[in-house]
This record gives C-alpha cells, structure tokens and sequence, in this order.
C-alpha cells in the first residue's frame, strides 16, 4: 500500500460532521480552523519526505542517504551518484543471483533498453547491456557495485560497446571482438 497525501482535510472533515451540525456555519468555521492546522502539519510532513527521497534529494541529502547506505560519493555530478546510490541499495538487497545483478545494471545504467546476464559453469556470469554505457564514472560504478552484487565464488564478465548496439544487432562474437569495452573480475 503506498502513501498518498490527503489535500482535502476540510472537505473530508466536513461530510464526516453528525447530522444536527450540517449546514451550521459556524460549526463549519471552528471545524475550518481545526482541521486547517492539520493540513498544514500534513503539508510539511510530505515536504521533509520529498526532500529525503532518492528523486527529491538535494546535494547534502544524497550525502547524508549515501552515509546511510554505506556508498560514499566519489562522483561530483548529483545525477550520477543519485544513479549510484540506486544501484548501491539494490546491490544492498542482493542475494547473488542473475537476476539481482540485471537489476543492478538497470539502476546505474540511464538507459531503459534491457540488460542480459547468463550464468555458465563453473561459477561464471557474463553480462552484457544492449544499451551504450558512456560516462566513464558509471563504469567505475559498475566494477565497484557488481563485485558486491554476485554471490561468492563467481567469476563475472562485463561486456558493453561505447556507442551501443547498434539497431538491428545481437551481442555475439563478432560483436565482442569489435571494439567492447571488456571488464573481468577474477576470483581470489
């Protein structure tokens, strides 16, 4: 059930009234001026919650978010780290799978196209997003959050084309062999 503001105090407090104090005015005034301060409260309660959403944040609360989720900012640009912090507390909530690490390309990644991640034996996943991945700070992020999104033991492979796939194209060999951008992590 997600959260939604009330922006009708008085219009609600009004028909909830008892019946012998319909169409009083005055009763409609002192209710008016009661229920006002509650919108207000309501208001400013909403304001505080906006500002501390990921969305809605600021310069100094994406710091203070990034103190709480453990990512410190290593990136100048707000959007960039706002990326980063999505991918950091999805990267929180992994449980190692295939399907947390797409998820995690997803977050960073500005792009909408989709993202594939196949697992191979022994303990290997290659990931490769269809999408052109152009900042260079976004990169960085990736080797810093999918090492800590993958389970334990498993070697990962990134694979991305600095201007993307083109329309029409599917990664394969040929693909990889023509100018990617190619990252391993190898396991100690």
């Amino acid at each position: 059930m997600a959260l939604t503001p009330i922006t009708r105090h008085f219009g609600e407090a009004l028909v909830k009234l008892a019946m012998p104090f319909w169409g009083k005015p005055r009763m409609a005034a002192l209710l008016q001026a009661m229920v006002q301060r509650v919108q207000e409260i309501e208001n400013c309660a909403w304001d505080v919650l906006e500002r501390y959403t990921l969305g809605g944040a600021d310069t100094a609360r994406l710091d203070v978010l990034g103190r709480i989720v453990g990512q410190p900012r290593f990136w100048s640009d707000d959007e960039i780290y706002r990326a980063v912090l999505r991918g950091k507390i999805r990267a929180n909530r992994s449980r190692g799978l295939t399907d947390d690490i797409v998820d995690v390309v997803q977050a960073i990644t500005p792009s909408s196209d989709p993202v594939h991640a196949e697992s191979y034996s022994p303990a290997t996943v290659f990931v490769w997003p269809e999408a052109a991945i152009d900042p260079a700070t976004i990169l960085i992020a990736l080797e810093f959050l999918l090492p800590r999104t993958r389970a334990a033991g498993v070697q990962m492979h990134l694979f991305t084309l600095p201007g993307g796939l083109p329309d029409g194209a599917v990664w394969d060999e040929a693909t990889w062999d023509d100018g990617t951008y190619y990252w391993s992590e190898e396991i100690l």
